[in-house]
Parts: C-alpha cells; sequence; structure tokens
C-alpha cells in the first residue's frame, strides 16, 4: 500500500499491522464488504495488507431506527385517541400554562 492512507511510511503500516487495532463500525453492507476485503487478502504476506488490525462491527443504527419508527406507528395515535400525541399535547398545554402563572 502505498502513502494515500495517510499512516506514514512502511515504519508506521507496521506499526498499525503489529499493535494497533482499529474499529470500524457500519451498516451491514459496510461490514460485509470490510470483511469480504479482509478475506480476499488473507494471504497477503504483510499484516498490514492483511487487514489484522481491524475490528468490523455492525453499527446498529438501522436496527434502532426500525424499532423507534414502529413504537411511532404502534404508539402515536392522533389528537382525539390517547397517544403518544395525545400525552405531548397535554405536556405542551400544561408547560404554557405552568409559565402564564
Amino acid at each position: 500500500m502505498d502513502d494515500a492512507d495517510g499512516l506514514g511510511g512502511k515504519d508506521a503500516q507496521k506499526s498499525v499491522g503489529t499493535e494497533k487495532v482499529i474499529f470500524w463500525v457500519g451498516d451491514q453492507l459496510t461490514v460485509d464488504r470490510l470483511r469480504n476485503l479482509a478475506q480476499y487478502r488473507a494471504e497477503d504476506e504483510k499484516s498490514y495488507a492483511r487487514l489484522d488490525f481491524g475490528v468490523f462491527l455492525y453499527g446498529w443504527f438501522h436496527l434502532q431506527m426500525a424499532f423507534a419508527n414502529s413504537l411511532h406507528k404502534q404508539y402515536g395515535g392522533t389528537q382525539m385517541t390517547r397517544g403518544l400525541q395525545h400525552a405531548f399535547l397535554l405536556l405542551y398545554h400544561f408547560t404554557n400554562y405552568k409559565n402564564l402563572v
């Protein structure tokens, strides 16, 4: 690898490949691509080229957003029904009344 990765020369690459751990957190597609790249380069001679320093983790962002969307759809309600929207409306009116007194 050349100096385009910003890690300096071969000494810096050797240090990263043998002494450091770098965590990559991404969505499922990113982690899958990085793992495939590491598998593709598994037979390289240098630990830096083999990506031995990398730990690839799934960030759970999409799962959290799907869960939040599900909660919103289940408990959102309307202004007329008893849901979160009604509770937020009551809270809004209560805080405005409290500020007026």
